[in-house]
């Protein structure tokens, strides 16, 4: 079947029906979300037409598929050349302007999140969530939110105008698979409902080549009592400091930082557009030429290129460690 691109980007309230190309660049690994645009010679439009601060929405997708909202931000740069090319950040970096006026001790996340990104759609999809102790006053919300995914595992990151907050060490739960399909077509599955191609790989998936021991140090701010648990009985060490952090709270900071270190998953993928992939999500591969390639992934970063030139919409998706 013939798969047909579909694309539809607003900027500063103009459409844009064509593009040369837009490039969406995600990851768990920066805080910012970035869209870079490339657009045609448009008859009508003037170098002064955008400008940065603009807000910018773009969906993609396939004719067959329908449209998936991708992005949402603002422009950030415009760059002096002609066919007009610029980038944009998402809603993320606006709350580097946010500033904190005081430290969170031992406070719930739900407070946190309320105060960093106050006025904004969120959603928290933390179990269990942990006290939370973040030395920002006088820092950006975008850095205290960004202390959260470094100190406590917490992935923090905006999803079609909304707030995320989720465990990384247990990511949500996706239905997606993804195959790399035999080459012998006698050894392919008879049944593909609902299942995705992946086009071009450079997977490995190893056990964990690291013998580590996890320590996790806290301090009680008050009384100055410093806490330890630890996870792993390796002779490589790695110590952590998270304030406010006790008894059970502490030991399972420690097992996630050890589960981080194991099995992985590396490398990346290439798929079409659609479904559309994000960060943290977790997703299952199938490789039926080296099943030992297969399990679940969690998804790191994914770049996205809609090439109007090319007639191409492709996915490159990078995953880490396996999740189970």
């Amino acid at each position: 079947m013939l798969l047909v691109m579909e694309q539809q980007l607003e900027v500063g309230g103009y459409q844009f029906p064509a593009v040369m190309e837009v490039i969406l660049d995600s990851s768990r690994n920066t805080p910012t979300d970035t869209l870079t645009v490339k657009l045609p010679r448009y008859r009508n439009l003037k170098k002064d037409q955008i400008k940065p601060g603009q807000p910018v929405r773009w969906s993609a997708g396939y004719k067959q598929t329908g449209l998936f909202p991708e992005f949402q931000g603002k422009v950030f740069k415009v760059q002096p050349r002609e066919p007009i090319e610029f980038e944009c950040r998402d809603d993320m970096s606006g709350l580097a302007a946010t500033r904190l006026q005081s430290n969170f001790y031992l406070a719930p996340l739900a407070d946190v999140i309320g105060r960093c990104a106050a006025g904004i759609p969120s959603e928290i999809r933390v179990a269990s969530p942990l006290p939370i102790s973040i030395r920002c006053q006088g820092k950006s919300a975008r850095f205290a939110l960004w202390e959260l995914r470094r100190v406590y595992g917490y992935d923090c990151y905006f999803q079609s105008g909304r707030l995320i907050v989720e465990d990384g060490a247990q990511p949500t739960e996706q239905s997606m698979r993804f195959v790399i399909p035999a080459r012998d077509p006698a050894l392919r599955s008879n049944n593909y409902s609902g299942v995705s191609f992946i086009i071009e790989d450079q997977l490995e998936l190893a056990g964990s080549t690291r013998s580590v021991r996890i320590t996790v140090e806290s301090e009680d701010r008050k009384t100055g009592v410093v806490q330890r648990a630890s996870a792993g009985a390796g002779t490589e060490e790695i110590k952590i400091v998270a304030d406010g952090l006790t008894g059970a709270a502490l030991q399972k900071r420690a097992q996630a930082a050890l589960a981080a270190t194991q099995g992985s998953f590396s490398g990346s993928f290439k798929t079409f557009g659609s479904p559309p992939l994000a960060h943290s999500m977790q997703i299952q591969i199938t490789d039926e030429n080296e099943p030992a390639r297969s399990g679940l992934a969690r998804v790191d970063r994914v770049v996205k290129t809609f090439s109007g030139e090319q007639g191409s919409y492709r996915q490159e998706v990078h995953v880490s460690r396996a999740v189970a």
